[in-house]
């Protein structure tokens, strides 16, 4: 899955052929988008071009917060090869829905990969496939779970900044 406004920086015309690739060994898999935007038709040409137009499953309209969780709810996986981040709030919900992320290595990403919870993906060559990384999905969706929990969650956030004050008041 894919939630995003279609621009520049979120590269998600650059999905397809990267889908393509770490799909192959398998024909069971859906790629739902949801977003649109000024990339719109560089995306829609790299659907056919790669032949995955029977694959995807694309809403253009608005979606509300409530069922954009629901989607990630019945999808394993999220997509997303930013050109540069700072730092993607819809992957962290992603994954605190049991998503294994599957992000472009650059800028905010770096952050919420860690103990082998998802994957670094490349527009050019990639050596991972889905066939191999479904057989430890459970495994990887309970650590991006727990991943949320610790470092993003509010509790988390709160105890972060109550630490950074403890720190400013020392000074």
């Amino acid at each position: 899955m894919t939630v995003a406004t279609l621009n520049e920086a979120k590269g998600v015309e650059r999905i397809p052929k990267v889908l393509r690739e770490i799909t192959l060994g398998t024909e069971d898999f859906i790629w739902v988008i949801v977003g649109d935007g000024v990339m719109k038709e560089a995306l829609a040409d790299n659907i056919d071009r790669f032949g995955l137009s029977n694959k995807v499953i694309w809403i253009r309209d608005k979606v509300n917060h409530e069922d954009i969780l629901h989607l990630f709810n019945c999808t394993d996986y999220y997509l997303m090869l930013h050109r540069n981040s700072i730092f993607d709030f819809a992957t962290i919900e992603a994954m605190a829905h049991s998503n294994i992320p599957l992000l472009s290595y650059v800028g905010g990403n770096k952050e919420v990969i860690k103990n082998e919870n998802g994957f670094y993906l490349e527009e050019e060559s990639n050596d991972i496939r889905i066939v191999e990384i479904d057989k430890k999905k459970n495994i990887l969706s309970d650590k991006n779970k727990q991943l949320v929990k610790e470092n993003f969650s509010e509790y988390a956030s709160l105890k972060r900044y109550s630490e950074l004050i403890s720190l400013i008041s020392e000074i």
